[in-house]
């Protein structure tokens, strides 16, 4: 093997073995000390209404993150929301199965190939997804801070963060307006990288677009909330201090966690962080490793079951996600 080939392969699996170790280290604190007699009893306590509640709850997320997307993409083409749902699941789907967030990838290419929308574009658009999620994760930080219902434990580390998403959101406007300006005085360039530059920025440009943006960010809202109701069920079966306030928190703190690079799915990084809030509010471990493992659980697998049915319904193989893969890392 050739010093290239070598340097190829380490970059390709460089990236799937640290995120393998970071998860690794994270379940190690998750489960470190932990008394399973005590864990076994109180998954006996979870019921069966708390195990449907969970499911239903995961599920009204998938539609309203598809939902989300479809006015999104208003400004670029109008894409059913049966379309804008099955890709947002196929792309989840390998979200947790694959390293790198390849799935983003993959729903901007199935787009662009059954609709013949921009790669670049939607790339753009998904992008502007996060930064979505990156403003209503700091204005529900900021609000839970305020009030006092953000774990004292947690409120450096939550002002470090607030002022790097700030900062990372001002460079991501600024940008924009650039582009806006350069467009308007010089016309989009046509070929090159100036080129696919250009359409990334008109996707992320949607943000500028109330008549979008606005109705996406509130959706945005909607679904935190949503992540947030999977906690409530279990006040009632445990008998925790577990009200909206905790949830919300619990949940900017483990979003907050799940942003350390680790392996796909947040596995071990979300179970690290959703004990930590959970355990910052007086939840024993051993109740808090148990809500952290169900509440992931059901969101991993009703991801990856809608997932399969998607890719069944679009017609895609494993094989066509993985070419995309081979492509996006080679």
């Amino acid at each position: 093997m050739c010093v290239i080939e070598i340097k190829q392969w380490l970059r390709r699996i460089g990236t799937p073995l640290l995120g393998g170790a970071i998860s690794v280290a994270a379940l190690w604190l998750t489960f470190r000390g932990i008394d399973w007699s005590q864990v076994t009893e109180t998954l006996r306590k979870v019921s069966f209404s708390t195990i449907a509640l969970l499911s239903l709850l995961n599920i009204l997320f998938l539609f309203a993150r598809a939902y989300r997307w479809q006015w999104l993409l208003k400004p670029i083409a109008p894409i059913p929301f049966s379309v804008t749902y099955h890709l947002s699941q196929i792309g989840a789907l390998a979200n947790n199965i694959l390293p790198l967030r390849i799935g983003e990838i993959v729903r901007a290419l199935v787009l662009k190939q059954r609709f013949g929308i921009s790669g670049a574009r939607t790339v753009g658009n998904i992008v502007l997804e996060r930064v979505l999620d990156l403003i209503a994760l700091i204005i529900m930080l900021m609000i839970a801070m305020t009030i006092g219902s953000f774990p004292a434990a947690f409120q450096q580390y939550a002002r470090f963060s607030i002022t790097i998403v700030l900062a990372a959101l001002a460079v991501f406007l600024i940008l924009s307006w650039l582009h806006r300006r350069k467009v308007r005085k010089q016309g989009e360039a046509t070929t090159g990288f100036g080129a696919l530059y250009g359409r990334m920025m008109v996707g992320m440009g949607g943000l500028q677009i109330w008549r979008s943006s606005l109705p996406a960010l509130l959706v945005t809202f909607l679904m935190w909330l949503i992540g947030a109701a999977t906690f409530l069920p279990f006040a009632g079966d445990l008998g925790l201090p577990i009200t909206w306030k905790e949830a919300i928190a619990v949940t900017i703190l483990t979003a907050l966690g799940a942003t350390i690079p680790a392996a796909p799915g947040f596995v071990g990084t979300y179970h690290l962080f959703c004990k930590l809030g959970l355990v910052a509010y007086g939840v024993p471990e051993e109740q808090a490793v148990v809500i952290a493992v169900l509440t992931h659980f059901f969101s991993y697998f009703w991801n990856n079951v809608s997932g399969v049915i998607s890719m069944i319904i679009f017609k895609l193989h494993w094989r066509d996600i993985l070419h995309v893969k081979t492509n996006s890392t080679s």
